[in-house]
């Protein structure tokens, strides 16, 4: 498991915007996008105690062996991207209850901001099979993790 997986809001414009964004911006075959909005994220958040009624505020970074939400998942990309975009990464810095206010701010006004898909998942429009796992390629990303950090505990 060399990608990470962003899980987002797939019927959010500004979300899909932004996945074109980082699709354009990092390194190449480094990151995957899902739809959080899906039962196979919403199991795979559940197992690991984030409740389910706080996760459409908040974009998911999974890696090998943690789970980054808000600003910390945006750093995490932002250290990935190409220069001068990779810059971002350096407000990490930035006290976490700061840099989280803004991303709560942000995802809080997004459907006012730039409106809803009005199809379901936008996220299936997006013209790089590389990037949109199929719910068969999520569910083995997840068993991956789990398997991955159930070694790690032992």
């Amino acid at each position: 498991m060399n990608r990470e997986l962003l899980l987002i809001d797939g019927d959010c414009t500004m979300c899909n915007k932004f996945v074109l964004f980082v699709i354009r911006n990092v390194k190449q075959n480094y990151i995957s996008f899902y739809p959080i909005q899906s039962v196979i994220s919403h199991d795979f958040l559940l197992e690991n105690g984030i409740s389910v009624h706080e996760h459409y505020d908040s974009s998911y970074l999974i890696t090998q062996h943690r789970i980054l939400k808000k600003s910390r998942a945006f750093f995490a990309l932002c250290k990935e991207m190409t220069y001068p975009l990779k810059m971002m990464y350096l407000f990490r810095f930035f006290p976490r209850p700061l840099t989280d206010l803004i991303y709560d701010f942000i995802a809080k006004n997004r459907f006012n901001f730039f409106g809803r898909q009005e199809k379901t998942c936008g996220l299936i429009t997006i013209n790089n099979p590389m990037a949109i796992l199929s719910d068969e390629e999520a569910e083995d990303f997840f068993l991956k993790f789990r398997c991955k950090n159930e070694s790690k505990k032992k």
